[in-house]
């Protein structure tokens, strides 16, 4: 009995602590009669508790935690279950959803009553997200406090005080990612992702320049899918960085195999910005370097996106150098999209920038897109910058981009994504088009 206290309970307010009340909403749920009924669990978050806590010392936060928990106990019904599941954050399982507007305002009403605290009186306010459940889905413990957890943040950015309830769409639509995102981590561990390759090149010379590694996924069930399908659904979560990851190491073996075939390739790779700005990403890259020793890190090249720099950038700028000094290069992709300032590109140390194929395209009859162009090309130059056009798809956007000064660039035009094996036998007959050839650069572009 005393190691289950231990277990369930929380030792500072005597109440449920997050694994006790995810036991209570797992047997709730195991409850056929009860779990036909609508219930509301709730994410509870205290307003200002860390000045607070600052003003009068921890002892007298945590005395005030140990009074709200024991009036909020009183206000409830005796079939609710309230837990502390960490700091001043609390969860409340309410069994009948009709009556929750009503707690809350309860509970609110009783916060505000003052407590002394040493001779001060203080009161407290709180900031909650609800969820109601079930709706004819299959449910679990933990996804539905993960869903109360992230209404209750988007609560915080939304408003001062009160509650936010989420929505029945909302919560197909989270229900539908978190499926998405067990299928992925499947994915992975299953080795059902590939990398497939653009070539990017000189379009004067006919140069290859190098390629840029593209994810795809070989999905068991619906085919080959391109990254617009999973890769909007990891952004910002951990599982875009174990992408991330497998695209490098990926990336890697492939430059190893195709120099062991005798064809020498640079390779871009692109990093999400929660990639970059994790703890370490210079010394998880050292790692992952190590792993091919046959391979320059020359070779490697980190695509980065300029909104994912503008984030942090002195911690940009010192990861990039930290990468740059194990002899990796990067480029600053969809370069236009992120309004950099000019000070910004002079501290950012980015070998390439990599105009944004939204400017590219139809620059054939967008004048502004063209004037976008040349301004581009012409930062590169005070910069001493190489550009990158991506999304060439004609012989004649290629005349315009060279006649501005622009000479490297991939697309279409050239060739589509391909598989590594086709690569060497793609460089082999590449020729640049007879038009890129002859157009030079235009006085008055």
């Amino acid at each position: 009995h005393h190691l289950e206290t231990l277990a369930y309970t929380d030792a500072l307010t005597g109440l449920w602590n997050r694994n006790g009340i995810v036991r209570r909403i797992r047997e709730y749920l195991a409850d056929e009669v009860r779990a036909e009924n609508s219930a509301a669990l709730v994410s509870i978050d205290l307003d200002n508790f860390k000045d607070l806590n600052d003003c009068l010392g921890e002892e007298a936060a945590d005395r005030l935690l140990g009074l709200l928990s024991r009036r909020w106990l009183d206000a409830i019904p005796a079939d609710a279950c309230l837990a502390r599941t960490g700091g001043d954050e609390f969860a409340l399982l309410l069994p009948d959803a009709s009556h929750a507007e009503s707690r809350l305002e309860a509970l609110r009403l009783t916060a505000r009553q003052p407590f002394e605290l040493d001779g001060v009186e203080v009161s407290a306010g709180f900031t909650a997200g609800v969820v109601l459940f079930p709706d004819g889905a299959v449910e679990d413990a933990d996804s539905l406090l993960r869903q109360a957890d992230n209404t209750l943040y988007r609560a915080k950015h939304e408003m001062r005080s009160g509650w936010l309830y989420l929505d029945a769409g909302e919560r197909s639509q989270y229900r539908a990612r978190q499926l998405l995102l067990e299928d992925i981590r499947r994915g992975l561990n299953q080795d059902e992702f590939r990398l497939y390759f653009q070539p990017k090149v000189n379009l004067r010379t006919g140069e290859v320049l190098g390629v840029e590694a593209l994810i795809r996924w070989q999905h068991p069930q619906e085919g080959l899918l391109p990254p617009s399908y999973f890769l909007p659904a990891i952004e910002h979560h951990t599982l875009n960085i174990q992408v991330g990851e497998w695209v490098l190491r990926n990336s890697l073996m492939q430059i190893q195999r195709w120099e062991q075939e005798g064809v020498r390739v640079n390779v871009s790779v692109n990093i999400a910005a929660n990639h970059l700005q994790s703890d370490n990403f210079a010394g998880h890259l050292t790692k992952i370097l190590s792993a091919f020793p046959g391979v320059d890190p020359v070779r490697l090249d980190l695509e980065i996106l300029e909104t994912a720099a503008l984030g942090d950038l002195d911690k940009a700028v010192q990861t990039i150098a930290d990468c740059c000094e194990l002899g990796v290069t990067f480029s600053l992709d969809d370069f236009g999209t992120g309004y950099s300032s000019l000070s910004y590109l002079k501290r950012l140390p980015v070998n390439t920038l990599k105009v944004d194929r939204e400017f590219v395209s139809g620059i054939e009859d967008n004048g502004e897109n063209l004037s976008i162009l040349q301004g581009v090309i012409g930062l590169s130059r005070v910069f001493g910058k190489q550009v990158v056009a991506e999304g060439v798809e004609s012989v004649r956007q290629g005349e315009i981009l060279l006649s501005l000064g622009c000479e490297c660039a991939q697309g279409f035009a050239m060739s589509p994504p391909i598989e590594a094996t086709l690569i060497p036998a793609w460089i082999n007959r590449w020729r640049t088009f007879p038009e890129w050839a002859l157009t030079r650069v235009s006085e008055n572009p």
